[in-house]
């Protein structure tokens, strides 16, 4: 006949509930902590591609949650670049045109010009970067032209979107590995 024990003792469902919500919390800021670092991954690539007048205008959001519980964070031009500044330049704008183009013809519009809002320095002389609140809303005529497309933001992504899913990945890892301990 075989020696078996049987023990009486109640284990300590309590501790154990603890253990579980401390590991749940751990595991949402290792997951907060991963994305922020995936985003780093991604910020950096597209900063990189972007042309080099754009890329202080890429940054990083904050982390949301979506309609069915996934968390995200945006990466790109927020929705604050596409303001203009007090030159009358929006960096949005400006972004999305080297992402995506801009054709050189027009449907609506088949002429060979169009014309843009631009400010003009009233007096040449003082033609400084101080001088600008001074300057005066013209308009120009420009030929049209096609503006080929550049990808930045989705070839940024593209490029290291593993590695970034690979620092999510490690960053739950090690999580999970100190609750094995």
């Amino acid at each position: 006949m075989a020696d078996e024990t049987f023990s009486m003792d109640l284990p300590d469902i309590q501790e154990f509930i603890k253990t579980l919500d401390l590991m749940d919390e751990n595991i949402n800021k290792a997951v907060r902590d991963g994305l922020h670092k995936g985003a780093d991954i991604i910020l950096a690539e597209q900063r990189r591609l972007a042309p080099h007048n754009l890329s202080h205008y890429i940054s990083k959001g904050n982390i949301y949650t979506t309609k069915n519980g996934t968390l995200g964070i945006a990466i790109g031009y927020m929705s604050d670049t596409f303001k203009e500044d007090e030159n009358g330049f929006n960096a949005g704008v400006v972004g999305m045109t080297y992402e995506f183009g801009r054709p050189g013809q027009s449907t609506q519009r088949s002429d060979e010009e169009m014309e843009q809002k631009r400010k003009r320095i009233p007096n040449k002389k003082s033609a400084k970067r101080k001088n600008w609140k001074k300057a005066v809303p013209t308009r120009v005529k420009i030929k049209k032209g096609t503006i080929q497309a550049e990808p930045h933001i989705r070839r940024g992504f593209d490029n290291v979107v593993e590695q970034a899913a690979q620092a999510v990945i490690d960053s739950i890892s090690a999580e999970l590995d100190k609750f094995g301990d």
